[in-house]
């Protein structure tokens, strides 16, 4: 039986876009920055600046993982689609949102991006870390001991006893 998911994934495209820009600079600086494969940025809000530099990179995908009401200095959205890029928000605003339907839609948003050049973040890239953690796990049959370094790689700190305690537990928290 599928499984019905629920939860919030919001995609907005620009549909008038120039299409896909050539990759010709490296991604930029954000808070807490990681590339943990080349093209992949993963770390804290990025700016309207860094944005711009990223789809200049070849990014095409912006994967935020920030509460709804977190973030309210400017739209994101807005700036996103107005670079002709594809903005996925999936609000992951606490701990109690790394659940089992939170992952599915991560993996999803991931499975979308595949090797191409992406930012996923969050506000530091401790949400993202925990999430790639579950991912590996949850869906793709990771022991916790490598679940845990693959969200150490991508940005997993504060959250780390969290995460472990979920895999540990064998379950998610639905």
């Amino acid at each position: 039986m599928q499984r019905l998911v629920t939860g919030f994934i919001f995609l907005t495209v620009l549909c008038a876009g120039t299409g896909p820009v050539a990759a010709d600079s490296e991604m930029p600086e954000i808070p807490y920055k990681t590339e943990p494969r080349p093209g992949l940025l993963i770390g804290g809000q990025p700016d309207r600046e860094a944005l711009a530099q990223a789809r200049d990179a070849g990014a095409e995908t912006v994967i935020n993982l920030r509460g709804t009401d977190e973030f309210d200095d400017w739209n994101q959205t807005e700036v996103v689609t107005g670079l002709g890029m594809l903005n996925i928000h999936i609000p992951v605003a606490s701990a109690d949102d790394l659940n089992q339907d939170s992952v599915e839609l991560f993996d999803r948003a991931l499975e979308h991006v595949g090797d191409e050049p992406a930012i996923v973040h969050c506000a530091s890239g401790n949400r993202v870390g925990a999430m790639y953690a579950l991912r590996a796990a949850w869906l793709q049959g990771e022991d916790t001991e490598t679940a845990l370094e693959i969200g150490h790689e991508h940005g997993l700190e504060g959250l780390a006893d969290t995460v472990e305690e979920l895999l540990d537990s064998g379950s998610d928290s639905d």
